[in-house]
Parts: structure tokens; C-alpha cells; sequence
């Protein structure tokens, strides 16, 4: 439940919310990764971008961290190092839709998704959205 909560306040935009749900979820699953990945997302959203970039290298030295979630994390220190020219404001979101903003990791049902860009909402390759999963 707490990951799904997670997910519901990052749509509502309460970025502080999603994270504390989401470092339950990995506290409650022994570290899951999926869930340390939502929870430094949330810090960067919130504005936090030092938490974020000291979590996001936690993960990195993490041996059973899945290439793909490594990609996609490494994308994420490599776009925070670049100098920021045109700061994106942050999207706001419609509480009333469902799916992901972006910044969440979802696994999906028919396989991996590419991992999103900052700010970008994120384009499923094919399946549904499994609704407990980041």
C-alpha cells in the first residue's frame, strides 16, 4: 500500500508525501530498490537535488541493482551535473488521472519502460501499469 500511496500523492503534486511513502515501502521491503528510486525522485522533484544525488550513488553502488534501473538512475546523476540554462517549471498535475507522472519507477506488465527524463511523463513500451509496483 504505501508504494500506491506514494504514487497517489506524487500525482497530487505532494512530492514530501510520495517520498516518506515511498521510504516506508523500502524500509517494509528490505531495501527494495524500486522504491529507493521513487523515494530520491520525489527528493529531486521536492527540490532537494543534493538528497537526491547522494541517494541516487546509494543505489549505484548497489551490486543487484537491474541494468536497466542503473541506466536509468545514472541518466538521472548525468542530467542533475549539467548546468541548468532554462530551469523547466515543475508540471501540475490533474489528481483525477491515473498513471505515471514521470518520476516514479512502474514496472511494467509487458516488460522494462524506458526510464523518463526529468520532467517528462513516461511512455510505457507496451502492457498495463501494475498499480502496487513504483
Amino acid at each position: 500500500y504505501a508504494m500506491r500511496d506514494g504514487h497517489d500523492a506524487n500525482q497530487r503534486g505532494n512530492f514530501a508525501a510520495a517520498r516518506s511513502c515511498f521510504l516506508a515501502a523500502a524500509r517494509m521491503s528490505g531495501g527494495e530498490a524500486v522504491a529507493q528510486i521513487s523515494a530520491a525522485n520525489m527528493a529531486l522533484k521536492s527540490g532537494s537535488v543534493r538528497v537526491a544525488l547522494e541517494e541516487y550513488k546509494e543505489l549505484l553502488r548497489r551490486p543487484d541493482l537491474e541494468p536497466a534501473h542503473r541506466a536509468m538512475v545514472e541518466a538521472k546523476v548525468a542530467k542533475q551535473r549539467q548546468p541548468q540554462q532554462h530551469p523547466q517549471p515543475q508540471p501540475q498535475h490533474d489528481s483525477s488521472r491515473r498513471g505515471g507522472t514521470g518520476d516514479s519507477v512502474v514496472q511494467l506488465a509487458g516488460g522494462p519502460r524506458e526510464p523518463p527524463l526529468r520532467d517528462q511523463p513516461a511512455q510505457p513500451r507496451g502492457g498495463l501499469a501494475a498499480d502496487a509496483s513504483a
